[in-house]
């Protein structure tokens, strides 16, 4: 690193330093050699002892010349804030090794000399302050590592050097760095001497230093302590220390990934779905339902051992119908009919036919009455004209005073209109080993299982009740759900399938299946009712077990994936 002319101004300090410069800037100077008006070289120095700085011999001689000739003119040395004057100290310099000690002509003060020492091992960080071609007014701090502690140059020990910003770009101007400290943990270890470089552009950032250690060889009145080795233990100690916190974060991300997808399950698991898939099989003495929608309902039992008791329509509307004559049946609209059997009738026949399209909100109840094989249908809110036909007897009320009493056994029709939607009764009587059924499915808005017991008042009340069944809860994902003796079913929905209406049952009571989505399902009596809507987890593990794992591990891995990301930016900035 030769010297090269620059403007003969003083140096300034640098605005900011790092590390060990902080307090040995004051040490450092700018060293030009002035004749006349003209700037012969510049280079850097540092002070070692109160009256001496160390520099590179090229800086103020001819090293070519043997012995060196020192260039003409003024040796200055420009400490921050202090100017003085220098000479070669006789006998004080290398022209192979290239270092040279100057003596002030006044030693600057309240300056404290660097400290030197002898490197022995690479791989160190150093760093250095001079006055290169890059900022030869204020300085520069360079920074890099040690690539070669022994190395060789012009025949001669040097330390072999790698400068961080010497290696920048197209390669730094450090002309002017001659002579400069190489500072490792404090202590000048080197000087510099010399860069590879290229029309006035450094290669691959090497640059070459003196020992501090060849210059005591020389000069054995300078004190060099060797440079105490890398703290091995204490790096291998901060790098585990390093890598326990790192990994401590880690686990620390991963523990909160953890705990919110424990907060997760635990509200996926008090969650209940808001619809899901029913069916079941209920015995009960009452079924009850809704029509959702307009509907068909056929009830037909005309295998010959069905027994009409009776059958009787109240508030019918007022309107009548010739009968018709001879061997055609005849047909009645009336507004009330009290039908039964014959009781000598060998044949008997009840078919009640809703073959019509209901309106929806239409009541229907299937109610076992207490003697034994009697049923009972009732009608709510009918709005479709009912249809009876019959074999045996009929008194028939047309509007008039009194019953006209028909008699047949072709099977006679009455077609019978509500009034006002007023309630409908049809009784019947089964034999033994008859059953019947509702033509299925109807699709209900709300179905519902009670059985009548006597009021204190007098009369009969309602309460919710089953004999015994089972239902399929989510299905067919969920569990089946025995369903005891008084206990209650609630079911809301809209759009429950009626599949089937059976009685009497092989207990004697009405069986009912369905089916369907519901979106309010309960069982039990009592403090015991049980919500067998499904929760979110429940749904998720029985339709989905594999796939709600995969899920929840890669949700975990994501959450501590962005936590720990996030510290890290976090360091970053």
């Amino acid at each position: 690193m030769s010297a090269a002319p620059a403007a003969n101004v003083a140096p300034a300090a640098p605005d900011t330093m790092t590390g060990s410069f902080e307090s040995h800037r004051s040490a450092i100077a700018r060293i030009v050699v002035v004749a006349g008006s003209q700037t012969v070289s510049r280079g850097t120095g540092t002070l070692i002892a109160p009256n001496l700085v160390l520099s590179a011999l090229h800086v103020v001689a001819n090293r070519k010349s043997d012995p060196p000739e020192p260039y003409p003119g003024e040796v200055r040395l420009e400490f921050p804030g202090f100017t003085t004057t220098g000479t070669i100290l006789k006998g004080a310099w290398d022209r192979v090794a290239d270092w040279v000690l100057i003596e002030c002509a006044e030693p600057p003060p309240d300056v404290t000399p660097m400290p030197l020492a002898a490197l022995a091992e690479n791989k160190r960080d150093w760093e250095s302050f001079g006055f290169p071609d890059a900022n030869s007014r204020d300085g520069l701090l360079l920074t890099g590592n040690v690539v070669m502690c022994d190395g060789k140059l012009e025949g001669t020990s040097a330390h072999q050097l790698y400068c961080t910003q010497a290696a920048a770009g197209g390669g730094g101007r450090v002309k002017g760095m001659s002579g400069a400290p190489v500072v490792i943990d404090g202590k000048l270890v080197g000087v510099m001497r010399f860069a590879l470089m290229e029309q006035d552009r450094t290669e691959m950032g090497t640059l070459y230093a003196c020992p501090v250690r060849a210059v005591a060889d020389r000069w054995p009145t300078l004190t060099v302590l060797p440079l105490p080795r890398k703290p091995q233990q204490r790096l291998t100690a901060q790098l585990l220390a390093a890598s326990t916190a790192r990994a401590g974060w880690e686990l620390g991300a991963l523990a909160a990934a953890l705990t919110l997808m424990g907060a997760l399950v635990l509200t996926l698991s008090r969650i209940h779905v808001p619809t899901t898939l029913v069916k079941g099989e209920i015995l009960t003495n009452d079924a009850a339902f809704l029509l959702a929608a307009d509907d068909t309902l056929l009830l037909n039992a005309s295998n010959g051992l069905l027994s009409v008791k009776s059958v009787d329509v109240t508030g019918a509307a007022a309107t009548t119908l010739p009968a018709a004559g001879g061997a055609a049946p005849s047909r009645v609209l009336a507004r009330s009919v009290h039908a039964e059997t014959d009781p000598r009738a060998t044949r008997s026949q009840l078919a009640i036919d809703l073959g019509r399209m209901l309106r929806a909100g239409t009541g229907i109840v299937v109610h076992r009455t207490p003697e034994a094989g009697r049923y009972a249908l009732y009608y709510d809110s009918l709005s479709t004209p009912l249809r009876i036909q019959f074999t045996g007897a009929a008194l028939v009320s047309t509007g008039g005073a009194g019953l006209a009493h028909i008699q047949s056994e072709l099977g006679d029709e009455l077609l019978v209109e509500s009034q006002s939607h007023r309630r409908l009764i049809s009784e019947f009587e089964l034999l033994a080993g008859t059953s019947v059924k509702l033509d299925a499915p109807v699709r209900a808005r709300r179905l519902s299982f009670f059985d009548r017991q006597p009021a204190p008042a007098g009369g009969f009340a309602l309460q919710s009740t089953v004999q015994s069944g089972s239902v399929q809860t989510d299905d067919p994902y969920g569990e089946s759900v025995a369903v005891a003796a008084n206990d209650s079913l609630v079911i809301g929905t809209d759009t429950l399938n009626i599949d089937d209406i059976a009685f009497p049952s092989d207990k004697g009571a009405v069986r009912v299946r369905f089916s369907g989505v519901v979106s309010k399902l309960s069982v039990g009596s009592g403090p015991s009712i049980r919500n067998l809507m499904p929760t979110w987890l429940e749904r998720l593990r029985r339709g989905f077990p594999l796939q709600s794992g995969i899920a929840a591990a890669a949700f975990a891995s994501l959450i501590a994936y962005l936590i720990v990301r996030w510290r890290r930016k976090r360091n970053l900035t």
